[in-house]
């Protein structure tokens, strides 16, 4: 619905109190990234990768990079630094690389927002907040639709979702204390 690939709801979605209806399509969908939890790669190099149209210079590329807490990886891991070629679908890569790369690759173009669709689901817990961290320093809203429940604990507000319904929201510490449904997945 965000990004209005459905649009058969009820309500509307606005972006800083603008209803998404006044963009048009192409620039409304511009303002987001997005990553999903199996993003696919190319069979190309890490800088291809981030970079698949070829039309950022190598320091935009890096900055990106380092919003993912990719570039430090890269540079001091990397045989060929971000001309590594990183085989079918990333598989020189670890999971945490791959989401990374990818993570990299949906903030080259400086979203406003970035949806995370289980997109942090295989990074450690230090390496997430820092990613956050660093995305909120940008002024950058993050959607991070997870399972992963250390996501909830750094995020400003939590939906919780009971058989495709909103049951409860808010922040992390307030829905241990008053929702117990929330609470349960942390016993």
């Amino acid at each position: 619905m965000i990004l209005s690939l459905y649009n058969n709801f009820e309500g509307n979605i606005l972006l800083n109190n603008i209803d998404k209806e006044v963009y048009d399509l192409k620039s409304y969908r511009q303002l987001f990234g997005t990553v999903l939890q199996d993003e696919t790669l190319l069979n190309d190099t890490i800088q291809k990768n981030i970079d698949p149209t070829h039309s950022h210079t190598i320091s935009k590329i890096r900055e990106a990079a380092k919003l993912a807490c990719l570039d430090e990886d890269v540079m001091n891991r990397m045989p060929s630094k971000y001309n590594t070629e990183i085989g079918d679908n990333g598989r020189n890569l670890s999971g945490g690389q791959r989401q990374r790369v990818a993570i990299a690759r949906a903030l080259l173009t400086n979203p406003k927002v970035i949806i995370l669709d289980e997109g942090t689901s295989q990074l450690d817990v230090s390496t997430e907040r820092e990613i956050f961290n660093n995305l909120k320093k940008k002024n950058i809203t993050i959607i991070a639709v997870t399972h992963k429940l250390s996501t909830t604990t750094i995020s400003d507000c939590v939906y919780v979702l009971k058989k495709g319904k909103i049951i409860a929201h808010g922040k992390h510490e307030k829905l241990m204390q008053n929702n117990r449904y929330y609470s349960d997945f942390f016993r």
